[in-house]
């Protein structure tokens, strides 16, 4: 249903929405370029340290703290994303000999889960292996909703930017976030 849902709501249905600098960020570790993406995360953080001065007077430290927190979360969800309704591209970036940014992938969205779930270590491998199953199901129930209604709206990542000067908060389409 996601397929469908996405052209009905192409607003509020993305497998992941984030900034699109932490996209950059997380694209330049993956195709083996960690000095640029520590490099342009540092540069969002000052970024994004100066856009939140007046509201954040003489408090850079904690502004820079916000958007490594954001990089971070986003390295997560786009893992999740890549395990769940992108997995097939996943498999055929593998197969393509992009295995090291796979295996970093699969260890993200595996620490992710692992931490987030409560229990001992078979439970955690016991969700971890339900998990795998889940997200296979799910993500090519998303591929054949999305080759039925012949549009990759089910698949594309939201895309936010920070907010403007004087907004609450938007997005890339200009709408406001949640």
């Amino acid at each position: 249903s996601a397929a469908p849902l996405a052209r009905r709501h192409p607003a509020n249905l993305a497998p992941v929405r984030l900034s699109g600098w932490s996209l950059a960020v997380w694209a330049l570790v993956l195709v083996g370029r960690p000095l640029s993406a520590l490099t342009l995360g540092a540069g969002t953080a000052v970024a994004l340290g100066r856009k939140l001065a007046p509201v954040l007077p003489g408090r850079r430290v904690e502004a820079g703290q916000l958007a490594i927190r954001g990089h971070w979360s986003a390295a997560g969800s786009l893992a999740e994303a890549s395990l769940r309704e992108w997995w097939p591209l996943t498999v055929i970036a593998y197969l393509a000999g992009l295995r090291r940014a796979v295996r970093l992938i699969v260890l993200l969205a595996t620490l992710r889960r692992a931490v987030g779930f409560p229990g001992s270590l078979r439970a955690k491998v016991a969700d971890g292996a339900l998990g795998l199953v889940d997200n296979l199901a799910y993500g090519l129930g998303v591929w054949q909703g999305v080759w039925r209604e012949r549009s990759l709206r089910g698949l594309a990542p939201r895309l936010t930017q920070w907010p403007m000067k004087g907004s609450e908060g938007s997005d890339a389409e200009g709408g406001i976030k949640r």
